[in-house]
Order: structure tokens, then sequence, then C-alpha cells
């Protein structure tokens, strides 16, 4: 019995000296932090200390749990360069953040392929927009708008195919924890008798497998409806991109002889001008905005606007990947490049399919405009289209002219009337 004993006292001895040489370790790690704070790809996954490895180890086994965690992650500059290895940083959720400049990306690669049914979310800080492509394409599938410390989460529904590794663009001052994706979950068990289940409210019991489901997913073809105010959309999916098929119709009219607000607090408070003053125009047509109202007072490229929660005001950039999907001459590239600078008619025959209306095309109104002197222009035969890219006193915009076959890209002034159409995130 003395011998058991003293077995057990060792024992506990050991326990405690190896807490406590844990625990010293952990005060010399965050003396060191504070004296000289870690820096993107300051340590390699080789050179985690074995606490992190220990809690890389638990965070791996979570694929049952709903997570598909990243398994590598590296910042590449500009030209998408790799120069330096993020994965310690923002592999687990543990507050050692990761900055990344602007212009710059971070290449994460997934454990398993990604689809449009999976989304992304992020833990992250600052103030920015973090635009999400698959491994080196030109392709938006999604923006997060990223504002103070939080979780950020989107669907990849624009997403065509599957991949496991996406390169995510950084602009403003952003610092991430961590990355992963969230995904339903499916239970093995060994019988099918469903009424054992206490409750089964989005639950398949089939053939011994019990796979819990998302409720109410909402795919790109559904109709969205904007919780604002109830008003309904059609939308479309062309190429990787979710549009609406119609203009957006939010606010209430105020005449063309005013200047609309630049804020939206509400939807009820966003200001609209409807072609020659009739609501039934905005019925039709969707509203007229000013890119002040537009942009509900932003001037970030991506930002959400008067769009519902979910979408935003296309970029420059957008549209272009837009028309580049539309387009079917050898010249495409020529035609309509991502910079800018180029302007005028662009393209063969563009604009006709961006006109034609049907369920599975971008079915361009064209809304006619409101002038900058309060009066109203060119309904059924022009539509102004606003995108959220700034150009000094004037904006990017598109137009489509019911007598010509080709895009109109241009600036114009901020003071003008145009439609808006709004894109997925």
């Amino acid at each position: 019995m003395k011998k058991v004993f003293t077995k057990i006292v060792i024992a506990g001895i050991v326990v405690v000296c190896l807490a406590g040489l844990a625990i010293f370790a952990g005060f010399q790690l965050n003396a060191k932090n504070k004296s000289a704070p870690r820096q993107p790809g300051l340590l390699s996954a080789q050179q985690m200390p074995w606490w992190d490895k220990v809690i890389n180890y638990f965070r791996a086994d979570l694929s049952g749990f709903n997570v598909i965690p990243i398994s590598g992650a590296n910042e590449l500059d500009q030209n998408k360069k790799i120069i330096a290895d993020l994965y310690p940083l923002v592999g687990h959720q543990d507050q050692k953040y990761a900055q990344i400049p602007a212009g710059h990306y971070i290449r994460a690669i997934f454990e398993r392929k990604l689809t449009r049914q999976n989304d992304i979310k992020i833990y992250a800080k600052g103030d920015g927009t973090i635009q999400v492509f698959k491994k080196n394409s030109k392709a938006l599938i999604t923006t997060f708008n990223i504002k103070g410390e939080n979780w950020y989460g989107n669907l990849l529904t624009a997403m065509s195919g599957e991949t496991d590794s996406f390169d995510l663009k950084f602009s403003g001052d952003i610092w991430v924890d961590y990355i992963v994706d969230p995904t339903p979950a499916s239970v093995t068990d060994d019988f099918s008798d469903s009424t054992k289940i206490a409750s089964s409210s989005s639950v398949t019991v089939s053939g011994g497998q019990v796979t819990l489901a998302s409720t109410g997913t909402w795919t790109c073809g559904d109709t969205l409806t904007d919780s604002r105010d109830s008003k309904t959309y059609t939308t479309v999916l062309i190429g990787a991109q979710c549009w609406m098929r119609q203009n957006i119709n939010v606010g209430t009219l105020t005449a063309g002889a005013n200047t609309q607000g630049t804020d939206c607090p509400s939807a009820a408070e966003i200001e609209k001008y409807c072609y020659s003053d009739d609501e039934n125009n905005c019925d039709s047509n969707g509203g007229l905005y000013q890119w002040n109202q537009a942009m509900c007072g932003s001037t970030d490229a991506g930002a959400q606007g008067i769009c519902p929660t979910g979408w935003h005001i296309p970029t420059h950039d957008e549209y272009t990947t837009l028309e580049l999907a539309v387009c079917t001459s050898g010249s495409c590239a020529t035609d309509f490049p991502y910079d800018a600078s180029t302007t005028s008619w662009r393209g063969t025959n563009e604009g006709t399919t961006l006109k034609t209306v049907s369920a599975t095309k971008f079915s361009g109104l064209l809304a006619g405009y409101r002038n900058t002197n309060g009066t109203f222009s060119n309904v059924g035969t022009i539509g102004y289209f606003w995108t959220s890219l700034p150009a000094g006193a004037n904006a990017w915009v598109r137009s489509l002219v019911s007598s010509v076959a080709t895009v109109y890209r241009t600036t114009d002034g901020k003071a003008y009337g145009f439609s808006v159409r709004c894109l997925k995130n």
C-alpha cells in the first residue's frame, strides 16, 4: 500500500512540474511578444512552439464539427509573389493577427475543395475590404466589408466549379486572425428509424445516416426579398457573378428639382428620383439616384450603398467582368480591359446582349436619367448604371442605348440621377 501511495505522489509531482514549465514558457512568450511583436511570416509551421502545435492538433480535428480548416496560407505581394508564411498566424483563432498591407493577398489553401454551396468565414479587425478570387483568377467571387473586430462570413454563391485555393485581396487597414470554412456535417448511426429522434427539423435520416441540412438556403436564380421594404427582385448568375435582374427601387420619392441626401439611416429615408416624378416609373424601371446617395456617403469601391445586406454597388472592374462574360468576339481582352483609363464605346454586340430581357440575362432596363438641372431624359432609349468607383468629381458608369449594339464606358458627374444594379457579395 505504501508503494502505491509513493507512486501516486511521484506522479502528482511530475504533473505539477510539467504544468509549471508550461506556464513559465507562456510567460516567456508573452515577454518576447511585448518587446518584439510577431510579424507575418516570423514563425514557420516547423518553428512553432509546442503549445501552438497542441492547439493546432485539436483545431485540425474539428473536421467532423462543421469546419473545413485551411492547411496553408501565404502572403503575396501586388504581383502575387509569395513573401511570407502566414499559416502560424491565421491557421487558428488565437488573437495572433497578421496585418496585410493594402494591395497584398493571402493565398489560403483549404483541406478540401469548396464549391458554391460553401462559405468562408474570417475573424478580422480594422477597416477595409477583402476581395475573394480563385487562385490566379480575375473573376471576383465575393467581397468582405471589414468594420471593426468581428466574425465575417460570405457565401461562395457566385463561384463556378470547385477549388481548394483562394486569393484574398486586401484594401484598407486590416488584421486577420483566422480563416475557415464552416460546412454542414454528417453523423453516421447504425439505425434509420427517425421516430427515435425527438426533433428532426432540418434533418434527413436515410440508410443509417443523419444529415444536418441548412434551412432555406438561397441560391442565385431565386427571388430576392429586400427585408427593408419587402420589395422583390429576380436574380441571375452570369459567369461567376450573381446580379439583380432589375434596377433597385428603394427609398422615398423626392422631386427631380431636389438634391438627394448622402446617408441611409433607413430604407424610408433613402431618397430616390422617379422618372417624371411619377412613382409608377420607379415600379417599372427602378429608382434613379445621385452617386453620393447610391453609395450612402461612402467613397469605397464595392460599398454596400443602397443595396440590401449581402449585396453591393458593383465596382468598375466587376462591370468589366460582366462584359467579358458576355463577350464573344476574338478581341474581348482589348475591348474590355481592367483599367481606369479606357473609355468610349466598347465591344461588338455586348450591349445588345445586356439589354435583352430574359430570365438568363442581365436584362438592362433603359430607365432614362435625371439631369443635373432636375429634368428627366431618354426613358426607353438610354440606361446609365453607376459603379462604385469614384473619379474625382465624377464616378465610373456604364451606358446602354437602344440603337447601339456596344457598351459605353465613361465617367460622369455624381449629381446626375442614374440607375443602380446590385451585385451579390
